[in-house]
Order: structure tokens, then sequence, then C-alpha cells
């Protein structure tokens, strides 16, 4: 199962594998949340990042293009 994940902002460092099956990791230096949204926009997974390099359990996501919304404490205000 590939999930392919469209990333509409940069971060420092990327996020990978893409595409992912299980696990997808990123680098942020911040803490902050983030959204997963499918093609339609709807929210399929979010949570919290405790920065640095994170991992997202997307195991559960069929398999589809997504978006990823990773926001600082600045954007969460």
């Amino acid at each position: 199962v590939n999930t392919s994940i469209i990333e509409p902002i940069v971060i420092s460092g990327g996020l990978y594998p893409n595409p992912a099956s299980n696990t997808l990791f990123f680098k942020k230096p911040q803490k902050g949340n983030y959204t997963i949204s499918d093609v339609s926009g709807r929210v399929v997974a979010s949570g919290f990042s405790a920065g640095f390099i994170s991992s997202i359990n997307i195991s559960a996501l069929l398999p589809g293009m997504y978006f990823i919304r990773i926001m600082d404490k600045k954007e969460m205000q």
C-alpha cells in the first residue's frame, strides 16, 4: 500500500519517504500540530509534532494522494 503526500509547504529537511506505506517522517525544529487531508479537503488524520524529527503512522490511510499541513506555535495562535 503506497500513500503519496503532496507537500504544499517547504519543510526543512523534507518529508520522507514519499510515497510511504506505514510511517511518514519529517524534520521541523519547532513543536506544532499537523493535519493530513485527502484530495477532497477532508481531514483524515491530525496530531502533534514534538519537534525535530517526527513520525506519523499512516498505515490506516487508504492508498491515494494526501496533503499535509504542519503548523508551528506561531501559526497556531
